[in-house]
Protein backbone atom coordinates (compact mmCIF):
# COMPACT_ATOMS: atom_id res chain seq x y z
CA UNK A 1 0.00 0.00 0.00
CA UNK A 2 2.95 2.32 0.95
CA UNK A 3 4.88 1.50 -1.91
CA UNK A 4 1.83 2.27 -4.20
CA UNK A 5 0.99 5.66 -2.73
CA UNK A 6 4.80 6.98 -3.35
CA UNK A 7 4.52 5.63 -6.74
CA UNK A 8 1.29 7.73 -6.88
CA UNK A 9 2.71 10.94 -5.19
CA UNK A 10 5.98 10.11 -8.10
CA UNK A 11 4.22 10.15 -11.19
CA UNK A 12 2.04 13.65 -9.93
CA UNK A 13 5.06 15.29 -9.50
CA UNK A 14 6.60 14.43 -12.09
CA UNK A 15 3.47 15.30 -14.37
CA UNK A 16 3.35 19.08 -12.40
CA UNK A 17 3.64 21.84 -14.09
CA UNK A 18 4.85 24.08 -11.61
CA UNK A 19 8.51 25.49 -12.09
CA UNK A 20 10.60 27.36 -9.58
CA UNK A 21 11.96 30.39 -10.98
CA UNK A 22 15.61 29.79 -11.70
CA UNK A 23 18.38 32.49 -11.04
CA UNK A 24 20.94 33.01 -14.44
CA UNK A 25 24.21 34.97 -14.05
CA UNK A 26 25.02 35.34 -17.56
CA UNK A 27 23.69 38.70 -17.53
CA UNK A 28 26.40 40.19 -15.39
CA UNK A 29 24.09 41.21 -12.47
CA UNK A 30 26.54 40.13 -10.00
CA UNK A 31 29.18 41.87 -11.30
CA UNK A 32 27.24 44.79 -11.59
CA UNK A 33 25.77 44.96 -8.25
CA UNK A 34 29.15 44.45 -6.78
CA UNK A 35 30.66 47.52 -8.47
CA UNK A 36 27.81 49.68 -7.47
CA UNK A 37 28.03 49.06 -3.69
CA UNK A 38 31.39 50.60 -3.87
CA UNK A 39 29.91 53.62 -5.68
CA UNK A 40 27.05 54.38 -3.71
CA UNK A 41 26.49 52.59 -0.51
CA UNK A 42 27.33 54.88 2.27
CA UNK A 43 24.91 57.84 0.18
CA UNK A 44 21.72 54.89 0.54
CA UNK A 45 23.00 53.95 3.94
CA UNK A 46 23.07 57.74 5.09
CA UNK A 47 19.93 58.93 3.26
CA UNK A 48 17.84 55.79 4.88
CA UNK A 49 18.82 56.86 8.11
CA UNK A 50 17.22 60.46 7.33
CA UNK A 51 20.99 62.33 7.37
CA UNK A 52 19.48 64.33 4.65
CA UNK A 53 15.48 64.76 6.19
CA UNK A 54 12.42 63.30 5.38
CA UNK A 55 13.59 63.68 1.32
CA UNK A 56 15.90 60.95 2.39
CA UNK A 57 14.04 58.59 3.10
CA UNK A 58 12.17 58.77 0.07
CA UNK A 59 15.43 58.52 -2.15
CA UNK A 60 16.74 55.76 -0.61
CA UNK A 61 15.40 52.86 -1.75
CA UNK A 62 14.69 54.16 -5.16
CA UNK A 63 17.62 51.85 -6.98
CA UNK A 64 18.20 48.41 -6.21
CA UNK A 65 21.70 48.80 -5.99
CA UNK A 66 23.46 49.32 -2.79
CA UNK A 67 19.90 47.46 -1.02
CA UNK A 68 22.05 45.98 0.91
CA UNK A 69 23.61 49.09 2.44
CA UNK A 70 20.08 49.99 3.21
CA UNK A 71 19.42 47.27 5.21
CA UNK A 72 22.49 47.28 7.03
CA UNK A 73 21.36 50.93 8.17
CA UNK A 74 17.92 49.90 8.61
CA UNK A 75 19.01 46.95 10.90
CA UNK A 76 21.34 49.37 12.29
CA UNK A 77 18.97 52.34 13.30
CA UNK A 78 16.34 49.87 14.70
CA UNK A 79 18.86 48.29 17.19
CA UNK A 80 20.43 49.43 20.67
CA UNK A 81 23.65 50.20 20.69
CA UNK A 82 25.30 47.31 22.09
CA UNK A 83 23.48 45.11 19.44
CA UNK A 84 24.95 47.05 16.76
CA UNK A 85 28.59 46.53 18.10
CA UNK A 86 27.97 42.70 18.84
CA UNK A 87 26.61 41.90 15.08
CA UNK A 88 28.70 44.34 13.07
CA UNK A 89 26.13 46.98 11.93
CA UNK A 90 27.70 50.07 13.23
CA UNK A 91 28.83 52.59 10.58
CA UNK A 92 29.72 55.88 10.49
CA UNK A 93 26.17 56.63 9.39
CA UNK A 94 24.69 55.42 11.96
CA UNK A 95 26.93 56.99 14.27
CA UNK A 96 26.01 60.33 13.07
CA UNK A 97 22.34 59.58 12.62
CA UNK A 98 21.42 57.93 15.78
CA UNK A 99 25.14 58.00 17.95
CA UNK A 100 25.84 54.69 19.81
CA UNK A 101 24.99 54.42 23.51
CA UNK A 102 25.20 51.46 26.38
CA UNK A 103 22.41 51.54 28.63
CA UNK A 104 23.29 51.85 32.05
CA UNK A 105 20.63 49.92 33.72
CA UNK A 106 21.00 46.92 35.71
CA UNK A 107 19.82 44.92 33.52
CA UNK A 108 21.90 46.20 30.42
CA UNK A 109 23.75 42.86 30.58
CA UNK A 110 24.71 43.07 26.50
CA UNK A 111 25.82 46.48 27.50
CA UNK A 112 28.25 45.33 30.19
CA UNK A 113 29.83 43.31 27.25
CA UNK A 114 30.22 45.74 24.98
CA UNK A 115 31.90 48.42 27.07
CA UNK A 116 34.55 45.95 27.69
CA UNK A 117 35.55 46.24 24.15
CA UNK A 118 35.24 49.97 23.70
CA UNK A 119 37.49 52.91 24.83
CA UNK A 120 36.15 55.37 27.40
CA UNK A 121 33.05 57.01 26.72
CA UNK A 122 33.08 60.58 25.19
CA UNK A 123 30.04 61.83 27.37
CA UNK A 124 27.45 60.83 30.09
CA UNK A 125 23.65 61.13 28.83
CA UNK A 126 20.33 60.73 30.94
CA UNK A 127 16.88 61.70 30.70
CA UNK A 128 16.43 64.90 32.80
CA UNK A 129 11.87 64.95 32.82
CA UNK A 130 11.88 60.66 33.94
CA UNK A 131 9.81 61.82 36.56
CA UNK A 132 9.68 59.87 39.77
CA UNK A 133 12.79 58.60 39.53
CA UNK A 134 12.37 56.13 42.37
CA UNK A 135 9.67 54.08 40.49
CA UNK A 136 12.37 54.07 37.58
CA UNK A 137 14.54 52.31 39.77
CA UNK A 138 17.41 51.46 38.14
CA UNK A 139 16.43 51.29 34.58
CA UNK A 140 16.52 54.76 33.62
CA UNK A 141 20.04 55.90 35.04
CA UNK A 142 21.31 56.79 31.95
CA UNK A 143 23.90 55.62 29.07
CA UNK A 144 27.61 56.05 28.57
CA UNK A 145 27.90 57.60 25.26
CA UNK A 146 30.16 56.38 22.67
CA UNK A 147 29.60 58.87 19.24
CA UNK A 148 26.92 61.69 19.01
CA UNK A 149 24.39 62.01 16.12
CA UNK A 150 25.11 64.47 13.83
CA UNK A 151 23.12 67.33 15.92
CA UNK A 152 23.97 66.94 18.93
CA UNK A 153 27.57 66.73 18.00
CA UNK A 154 27.01 70.24 16.73
CA UNK A 155 25.30 71.66 19.43
CA UNK A 156 28.46 70.47 21.54
CA UNK A 157 31.26 72.12 19.09
CA UNK A 158 29.53 75.35 19.98
CA UNK A 159 29.92 74.91 23.86
CA UNK A 160 33.22 76.39 25.05
CA UNK A 161 35.36 73.92 27.75
CA UNK A 162 35.78 74.15 31.44
CA UNK A 163 39.32 73.27 32.04
CA UNK A 164 40.03 71.70 35.17
CA UNK A 165 39.70 73.65 38.53
CA UNK A 166 37.56 75.99 36.76
CA UNK A 167 34.15 77.19 38.04
CA UNK A 168 31.62 74.72 36.12
CA UNK A 169 29.66 76.38 33.84
CA UNK A 170 26.18 74.73 32.89
CA UNK A 171 24.87 75.70 29.35
CA UNK A 172 20.85 75.57 28.69
CA UNK A 173 18.16 76.72 25.83
CA UNK A 174 17.85 80.07 26.22
CA UNK A 175 14.44 81.04 27.02
CA UNK A 176 12.41 82.56 24.09
CA UNK A 177 10.55 81.09 21.48
CA UNK A 178 12.10 79.12 18.86
CA UNK A 179 11.08 77.97 15.70
CA UNK A 180 12.68 74.48 14.09
CA UNK A 181 14.79 75.31 10.60
CA UNK A 182 13.38 73.33 8.04
CA UNK A 183 13.19 74.14 4.36
CA UNK A 184 9.98 73.03 3.25
CA UNK A 185 10.45 73.47 -0.64
CA UNK A 186 13.88 71.68 -0.72
CA UNK A 187 12.04 68.66 0.61
CA UNK A 188 8.77 68.09 -0.59
CA UNK A 189 10.15 69.05 -4.39
CA UNK A 190 13.26 66.64 -3.86
CA UNK A 191 10.28 63.93 -2.46
CA UNK A 192 8.08 64.24 -5.47
CA UNK A 193 11.00 63.97 -7.88
CA UNK A 194 11.53 60.50 -6.77
CA UNK A 195 7.96 59.97 -8.13
CA UNK A 196 10.09 59.55 -11.31
CA UNK A 197 10.56 56.32 -10.01
CA UNK A 198 6.48 55.37 -11.44
CA UNK A 199 8.15 55.69 -15.39
CA UNK A 200 10.11 52.73 -14.59
CA UNK A 201 7.39 50.80 -13.04
CA UNK A 202 5.82 51.64 -16.45
CA UNK A 203 8.09 50.93 -18.98
CA UNK A 204 8.88 46.93 -17.79
CA UNK A 205 5.36 46.43 -17.39
CA UNK A 206 4.45 47.54 -21.35
CA UNK A 207 7.76 45.15 -21.75
CA UNK A 208 5.25 42.37 -20.04
CA UNK A 209 7.52 42.43 -17.05
CA UNK A 210 4.14 43.25 -14.82
CA UNK A 211 5.21 40.89 -11.60
CA UNK A 212 9.30 42.71 -11.88
CA UNK A 213 7.21 46.37 -12.10
CA UNK A 214 5.43 45.74 -9.11
CA UNK A 215 8.38 44.23 -6.95
CA UNK A 216 11.00 46.27 -7.98
CA UNK A 217 8.82 49.22 -6.69
CA UNK A 218 7.56 47.96 -3.76
CA UNK A 219 10.28 49.46 -1.59
CA UNK A 220 10.26 52.89 -2.76
CA UNK A 221 6.87 53.13 -2.41
CA UNK A 222 7.19 51.81 1.51
CA UNK A 223 9.94 54.73 2.25
CA UNK A 224 7.75 57.60 0.13
CA UNK A 225 5.07 56.83 2.60
CA UNK A 226 7.43 57.28 5.49
CA UNK A 227 8.98 60.02 4.62
CA UNK A 228 5.55 62.06 3.78
CA UNK A 229 4.53 60.87 7.10
CA UNK A 230 7.55 62.29 8.71
CA UNK A 231 7.55 65.01 6.59
CA UNK A 232 4.07 66.48 8.08
CA UNK A 233 5.35 65.78 11.77
CA UNK A 234 8.51 68.29 10.90
CA UNK A 235 6.34 71.02 9.51
CA UNK A 236 3.57 70.43 12.49
CA UNK A 237 6.75 70.79 14.70
CA UNK A 238 8.02 73.83 12.85
CA UNK A 239 4.68 75.70 13.35
CA UNK A 240 4.76 75.32 16.81
CA UNK A 241 7.21 77.89 18.66
CA UNK A 242 9.40 76.26 21.40
CA UNK A 243 10.52 77.76 25.02
CA UNK A 244 10.79 74.60 27.04
CA UNK A 245 13.88 72.90 27.44
CA UNK A 246 14.19 69.54 25.72
CA UNK A 247 14.29 66.06 28.07
CA UNK A 248 18.22 64.96 27.53
CA UNK A 249 21.00 66.16 29.86
CA UNK A 250 24.53 65.53 28.18
CA UNK A 251 27.91 65.24 30.34
CA UNK A 252 30.81 65.80 27.95
CA UNK A 253 34.36 65.09 27.87
CA UNK A 254 37.13 63.44 29.11
CA UNK A 255 35.00 61.13 31.44
CA UNK A 256 36.93 60.06 34.79
CA UNK A 257 37.72 56.44 36.20
CA UNK A 258 39.78 54.62 38.17
CA UNK A 259 43.04 54.99 36.63
CA UNK A 260 42.14 57.17 33.83
CA UNK A 261 41.40 61.00 35.70
CA UNK A 262 39.08 63.44 33.86
CA UNK A 263 39.80 66.41 32.21
CA UNK A 264 38.02 69.38 30.14
CA UNK A 265 34.25 68.95 30.50
CA UNK A 266 30.64 70.15 29.24
CA UNK A 267 27.04 70.21 31.20
CA UNK A 268 24.24 70.49 29.00
CA UNK A 269 21.00 70.53 30.74
CA UNK A 270 17.98 70.11 27.95
CA UNK A 271 18.98 69.59 24.93
CA UNK A 272 16.67 68.30 22.21
CA UNK A 273 15.25 64.96 21.76
CA UNK A 274 16.67 63.17 19.12
CA UNK A 275 13.58 62.28 17.03
CA UNK A 276 14.90 58.78 15.58
CA UNK A 277 15.04 57.59 18.78
CA UNK A 278 11.32 57.70 18.59
CA UNK A 279 9.40 54.34 18.36
CA UNK A 280 8.01 55.11 14.59
CA UNK A 281 11.45 55.45 13.33
CA UNK A 282 12.26 51.81 15.08
CA UNK A 283 9.11 50.72 13.49
CA UNK A 284 9.91 51.94 9.87
CA UNK A 285 13.42 50.87 9.86
CA UNK A 286 12.42 47.51 11.15
CA UNK A 287 9.83 46.82 8.35
CA UNK A 288 11.82 48.62 5.79
CA UNK A 289 14.63 46.13 6.37
CA UNK A 290 12.35 43.11 6.09
CA UNK A 291 10.63 44.96 2.63
CA UNK A 292 13.80 45.36 1.23
CA UNK A 293 15.34 42.00 1.86
CA UNK A 294 12.32 40.23 0.61
CA UNK A 295 11.79 42.68 -2.34
CA UNK A 296 15.67 42.47 -3.52
CA UNK A 297 15.55 38.40 -3.72
CA UNK A 298 12.42 38.18 -5.54
CA UNK A 299 13.91 40.90 -8.29
CA UNK A 300 16.55 39.04 -8.29
CA UNK A 301 14.70 35.76 -9.09
CA UNK A 302 12.71 37.38 -11.28
CA UNK A 303 15.26 39.02 -13.66
CA UNK A 304 16.43 35.65 -14.16
CA UNK A 305 13.59 34.75 -15.91
CA UNK A 306 13.56 37.76 -18.04
CA UNK A 307 14.61 38.29 -21.84
CA UNK A 308 18.24 40.49 -22.16
CA UNK A 309 16.02 43.83 -23.32
CA UNK A 310 14.17 43.69 -19.52
CA UNK A 311 17.37 43.06 -17.72
CA UNK A 312 19.31 45.86 -19.75
CA UNK A 313 15.91 48.36 -19.39
CA UNK A 314 16.31 47.77 -15.70
CA UNK A 315 19.76 48.08 -15.11
CA UNK A 316 20.08 50.93 -17.10
CA UNK A 317 17.26 52.67 -14.47
CA UNK A 318 18.96 51.44 -11.42
CA UNK A 319 21.95 53.40 -12.67
CA UNK A 320 20.16 56.57 -13.05
CA UNK A 321 18.19 56.02 -9.36
CA UNK A 322 21.75 55.57 -7.87
CA UNK A 323 23.02 58.88 -9.64
CA UNK A 324 20.15 61.15 -8.84
CA UNK A 325 20.70 59.65 -5.27
CA UNK A 326 24.13 60.29 -5.22
CA UNK A 327 22.98 63.94 -6.41
CA UNK A 328 20.54 64.65 -3.90
CA UNK A 329 22.88 63.32 -0.73
CA UNK A 330 25.20 65.96 -1.95
CA UNK A 331 22.90 68.68 -2.89
CA UNK A 332 20.71 68.57 0.16
CA UNK A 333 22.01 69.91 3.53
CA UNK A 334 22.50 67.92 6.40
CA UNK A 335 19.46 68.13 8.99
CA UNK A 336 19.76 69.96 11.81
CA UNK A 337 16.41 71.27 12.76
CA UNK A 338 17.36 72.91 15.91
CA UNK A 339 20.93 74.44 14.56
CA UNK A 340 20.04 77.69 15.32
CA UNK A 341 18.99 77.18 18.67
CA UNK A 342 20.85 79.60 20.82
CA UNK A 343 22.80 78.18 24.54
CA UNK A 344 23.40 80.55 27.79
CA UNK A 345 25.17 79.63 30.21
CA UNK A 346 25.07 79.51 34.43
CA UNK A 347 27.56 78.74 37.17
CA UNK A 348 26.15 75.71 38.91
CA UNK A 349 25.39 77.74 42.27
CA UNK A 350 23.05 79.89 40.70
CA UNK A 351 20.82 77.03 39.47
CA UNK A 352 17.32 76.47 40.20
CA UNK A 353 16.72 73.50 42.38
CA UNK A 354 14.95 71.63 39.31
CA UNK A 355 18.25 72.09 37.53
CA UNK A 356 20.05 71.15 40.34
CA UNK A 357 18.57 67.86 40.20
CA UNK A 358 19.47 67.55 36.58
CA UNK A 359 23.02 68.09 37.26
CA UNK A 360 22.95 65.47 40.12
CA UNK A 361 21.05 62.64 38.08
CA UNK A 362 24.30 63.29 35.57
CA UNK A 363 26.48 62.74 38.60
CA UNK A 364 25.01 59.48 39.34
CA UNK A 365 25.02 58.38 35.76
CA UNK A 366 28.83 58.98 35.56
CA UNK A 367 29.28 57.25 39.11
CA UNK A 368 27.19 53.84 37.18
CA UNK A 369 29.57 53.85 34.42
CA UNK A 370 32.44 54.38 36.75
CA UNK A 371 31.10 51.20 38.88
CA UNK A 372 30.56 48.87 35.94
CA UNK A 373 34.07 49.34 34.95
CA UNK A 374 35.44 49.42 38.20
CA UNK A 375 38.55 47.26 39.06
CA UNK A 376 36.69 45.80 42.22
CA UNK A 377 33.97 44.69 40.32
CA UNK A 378 30.41 46.14 39.58
CA UNK A 379 29.07 43.60 42.18
CA UNK A 380 30.71 45.51 45.02
CA UNK A 381 28.52 48.45 44.36
CA UNK A 382 25.20 46.77 44.29
CA UNK A 383 23.94 48.18 47.26
CA UNK A 384 25.44 52.14 47.03
CA UNK A 385 22.72 54.10 46.61
CA UNK A 386 22.65 55.77 42.79
CA UNK A 387 19.40 57.09 42.65
CA UNK A 388 19.55 61.17 42.53
CA UNK A 389 16.12 61.51 44.29
CA UNK A 390 17.30 60.10 47.48
CA UNK A 391 20.44 61.46 47.96
CA UNK A 392 19.02 65.22 49.19
CA UNK A 393 17.01 63.63 52.12
CA UNK A 394 19.86 61.53 52.87
CA UNK A 395 22.37 64.65 53.16
CA UNK A 396 19.87 67.27 54.92
CA UNK A 397 21.55 65.86 58.55
CA UNK A 398 24.93 65.77 58.17
CA UNK A 399 28.33 65.65 61.20
CA UNK A 400 31.78 65.26 59.46
CA UNK A 401 31.75 62.47 63.14
CA UNK A 402 29.40 60.07 64.77
CA UNK A 403 28.90 62.20 67.56
CA UNK A 404 29.23 59.49 70.76
CA UNK A 405 29.95 62.28 73.10
CA UNK A 406 25.77 62.51 74.67
CA UNK A 407 26.30 58.46 74.67
CA UNK A 408 25.27 56.88 78.06
CA UNK A 409 26.58 53.58 80.08
CA UNK A 410 24.60 51.21 81.89
CA UNK A 411 27.79 49.87 83.57
CA UNK A 412 28.63 47.40 80.63
CA UNK A 413 31.49 47.78 78.01
CA UNK A 414 31.23 50.27 75.42
CA UNK A 415 33.56 47.84 72.86
CA UNK A 416 30.66 47.74 70.76
CA UNK A 417 27.67 49.24 69.40
CA UNK A 418 24.42 48.73 68.04
CA UNK A 419 23.93 50.85 64.69
CA UNK A 420 21.11 51.10 62.02
CA UNK A 421 22.82 52.37 58.30
CA UNK A 422 20.21 53.72 56.21
CA UNK A 423 22.38 53.81 52.62
CA UNK A 424 26.03 54.41 51.75
CA UNK A 425 27.08 56.63 48.55
CA UNK A 426 30.54 54.94 47.46
CA UNK A 427 33.80 56.44 45.67
CA UNK A 428 32.08 56.75 42.48
CA UNK A 429 29.63 59.17 43.49
CA UNK A 430 31.96 61.05 45.43
CA UNK A 431 34.74 61.06 42.77
CA UNK A 432 31.92 61.64 40.10
CA UNK A 433 30.70 64.81 41.77
CA UNK A 434 34.03 66.13 42.96
CA UNK A 435 34.82 66.17 38.74
CA UNK A 436 31.71 67.56 37.60
CA UNK A 437 32.15 70.55 40.41
CA UNK A 438 35.83 71.40 39.27
CA UNK A 439 37.92 70.19 42.13
CA UNK A 440 40.89 68.43 41.58
CA UNK A 441 41.12 64.72 43.45
CA UNK A 442 41.01 61.84 41.02
CA UNK A 443 39.07 58.61 41.10
CA UNK A 444 42.31 57.33 42.50
CA UNK A 445 42.54 60.03 45.61
CA UNK A 446 38.85 58.69 46.27
CA UNK A 447 39.16 54.82 45.80
CA UNK A 448 38.60 54.49 49.54
CA UNK A 449 36.20 57.37 50.43
CA UNK A 450 32.18 56.72 51.00
CA UNK A 451 29.63 58.44 53.22
CA UNK A 452 27.52 56.15 55.54
CA UNK A 453 24.23 57.58 56.06
CA UNK A 454 22.69 56.31 59.26
CA UNK A 455 18.90 56.17 60.86
CA UNK A 456 19.10 58.05 64.07
CA UNK A 457 16.32 58.53 67.12
CA UNK A 458 14.58 55.36 66.36
CA UNK A 459 15.01 52.12 68.38
CA UNK A 460 17.12 50.06 65.26
CA UNK A 461 20.21 51.96 66.94
CA UNK A 462 19.78 50.68 70.58
CA UNK A 463 21.46 48.25 72.86
CA UNK A 464 21.51 46.93 75.75
CA UNK A 465 24.59 49.31 77.19
CA UNK A 466 24.31 52.36 74.79
CA UNK A 467 21.63 55.00 74.55
CA UNK A 468 21.46 58.09 72.05
CA UNK A 469 20.10 61.55 72.07
CA UNK A 470 16.97 62.39 70.31
CA UNK A 471 17.58 64.53 66.51
CA UNK A 472 15.07 66.04 64.64
CA UNK A 473 15.96 64.49 61.58
CA UNK A 474 15.88 60.31 61.50
CA UNK A 475 19.08 60.67 58.98
CA UNK A 476 22.94 61.65 59.39
CA UNK A 477 25.35 61.27 56.91
CA UNK A 478 29.39 61.15 58.40
CA UNK A 479 32.18 61.05 55.93
CA UNK A 480 33.69 57.29 56.58
CA UNK A 481 36.33 55.08 55.30
CA UNK A 482 35.73 51.79 53.00
CA UNK A 483 37.98 49.36 51.67
CA UNK A 484 36.91 45.85 49.93
CA UNK A 485 38.58 43.01 51.54
CA UNK A 486 38.97 39.49 49.72
CA UNK A 487 40.77 37.08 47.89
CA UNK A 488 42.97 38.96 45.08
CA UNK A 489 43.81 37.75 41.31
CA UNK A 490 47.55 37.29 41.75
CA UNK A 491 50.42 35.39 42.73
CA UNK A 492 50.92 33.15 45.66
CA UNK A 493 51.28 35.27 49.00
CA UNK A 494 54.39 35.77 51.23
CA UNK A 495 54.13 34.05 54.68
CA UNK A 496 55.56 35.13 58.15
CA UNK A 497 57.17 31.98 59.26
CA UNK A 498 56.75 33.13 63.02
CA UNK A 499 53.41 33.89 63.21
CA UNK A 500 52.68 30.94 60.18
CA UNK A 501 50.38 33.42 59.00
CA UNK A 502 49.63 35.62 55.57
CA UNK A 503 51.30 38.79 55.11
CA UNK A 504 49.89 40.61 52.41
CA UNK A 505 48.95 44.56 51.66
CA UNK A 506 47.38 44.78 48.10
CA UNK A 507 47.72 48.17 46.25
CA UNK A 508 44.34 50.26 45.20
CA UNK A 509 43.24 49.29 41.72
CA UNK A 510 43.94 45.34 42.10
CA UNK A 511 41.10 43.02 41.20
CA UNK A 512 39.47 40.58 42.82
CA UNK A 513 38.20 36.99 42.18
CA UNK A 514 35.07 37.49 43.39
CA UNK A 515 33.83 36.18 46.11
CA UNK A 516 35.14 35.85 49.76
CA UNK A 517 34.67 39.56 49.87
CA UNK A 518 33.28 41.96 53.12
CA UNK A 519 33.16 45.52 52.88
CA UNK A 520 35.14 47.05 55.91
CA UNK A 521 33.90 51.21 57.34
CA UNK A 522 36.20 52.99 59.42
CA UNK A 523 33.73 55.57 60.86
CA UNK A 524 35.53 58.96 62.84
CA UNK A 525 33.71 59.73 66.03
CA UNK A 526 33.79 62.70 67.67
CA UNK A 527 35.45 61.13 70.53
CA UNK A 528 38.84 60.68 68.68
CA UNK A 529 38.71 57.47 67.98
CA UNK A 530 36.94 54.89 65.32
CA UNK A 531 33.59 52.68 65.07
CA UNK A 532 34.60 50.03 62.90
CA UNK A 533 31.94 47.90 60.74
CA UNK A 534 32.47 45.04 58.39
CA UNK A 535 29.56 43.12 56.21
CA UNK A 536 29.53 39.14 56.44
CA UNK A 537 31.68 37.38 54.14
CA UNK A 538 30.27 37.79 50.75
CA UNK A 539 27.22 40.01 52.05
CA UNK A 540 28.80 43.00 50.69
CA UNK A 541 25.20 45.19 51.74
CA UNK A 542 26.15 46.48 55.17
CA UNK A 543 22.33 48.65 55.67
CA UNK A 544 20.42 47.47 58.01
CA UNK A 545 21.10 46.43 61.76
CA UNK A 546 24.80 46.19 62.18
CA UNK A 547 27.12 45.74 65.43
CA UNK A 548 30.21 47.97 65.42
CA UNK A 549 33.46 47.66 67.26
CA UNK A 550 34.66 51.32 69.21
CA UNK A 551 38.55 51.41 68.36
CA UNK A 552 41.42 54.02 69.22
CA UNK A 553 43.96 54.64 66.75
CA UNK A 554 46.56 52.31 68.22
CA UNK A 555 44.05 49.35 67.55
CA UNK A 556 43.48 50.43 64.01
CA UNK A 557 47.19 50.52 63.16
CA UNK A 558 47.40 47.16 64.91
CA UNK A 559 44.72 45.93 63.26
CA UNK A 560 45.88 46.76 59.60
CA UNK A 561 49.85 45.96 60.69
CA UNK A 562 48.97 42.41 60.86
CA UNK A 563 48.59 42.37 57.25
CA UNK A 564 45.51 39.71 56.74
CA UNK A 565 42.60 41.77 55.42
CA UNK A 566 44.51 41.83 52.13
CA UNK A 567 44.19 45.84 51.38
CA UNK A 568 46.42 48.14 51.28
CA UNK A 569 46.22 49.85 54.34
CA UNK A 570 49.16 49.50 56.92
CA UNK A 571 49.07 52.38 59.52
CA UNK A 572 45.76 54.49 60.65
CA UNK A 573 47.88 57.00 59.25
CA UNK A 574 46.48 55.67 55.93
CA UNK A 575 42.82 55.80 56.89
CA UNK A 576 43.06 59.11 58.06
CA UNK A 577 44.50 60.20 54.53
CA UNK A 578 41.22 58.38 52.86
CA UNK A 579 38.72 59.87 55.28
CA UNK A 580 39.99 63.75 54.27
CA UNK A 581 39.22 62.74 50.84
CA UNK A 582 35.61 61.47 52.03
CA UNK A 583 35.18 65.03 53.04
CA UNK A 584 36.07 66.90 50.15
CA UNK A 585 34.33 64.75 48.13
CA UNK A 586 31.21 65.14 50.36
CA UNK A 587 31.97 69.12 50.25
CA UNK A 588 30.99 68.26 46.49
CA UNK A 589 28.27 66.67 46.56
CA UNK A 590 26.91 69.17 48.77
CA UNK A 591 27.91 71.97 46.74
CA UNK A 592 26.07 70.57 43.69
CA UNK A 593 22.76 70.90 45.84
CA UNK A 594 23.47 74.03 47.69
Amino acid sequence: MLSQFVAVAAENSTSSHFEPPSVSFDNGLVEISALTTLIGSSAAASLVLGSRGPTGLAWAATSAFCTIAVVKACISGAIPGWLQETIGVRSSASDLAVGLQLDLGSNSYGAKRVRKTLDRPIAIQCRGDIGNETSSSMKDLGSDVYAFDYSTSAMLNRVPETEPGQLTRVFAYARYNFVRKHSTGIQMGATCLSFLKLTESYILWRNNSEMLAMVTSIPWFYFVIAAIVEEVIELRRAANPETMLGPIDILSGTVPAVGRPGSSRKIIIGAAQNPRHALRWTIMWSVGAIICTSSTLMTYLLLGKQSTEVVLVWVGFQALWMALRLLVHHLVEPYDPVESRQLADQSLSSLSPDMKMRVLRLAMALSKYQASIHPRGDYSYLYDCFTASDIPPLLAQHASVYPTNNFTSSGASLASIRVSIKAVIGDTTLSSATWISGSKPIPMDLYDSCVVVFNIGTKDNLSSDISLPSYSSSHLAVPAVRVLSGKTVGPSLPTDPEKDATIHFVPKGSSNIGFGLTWLYWIPLDSGGWLFVSTAEDSLDVRGRQVGCLMTDGEVTEQLSAGRLNIGFSHVDDVKAALEMSKRGFMDIRRILE
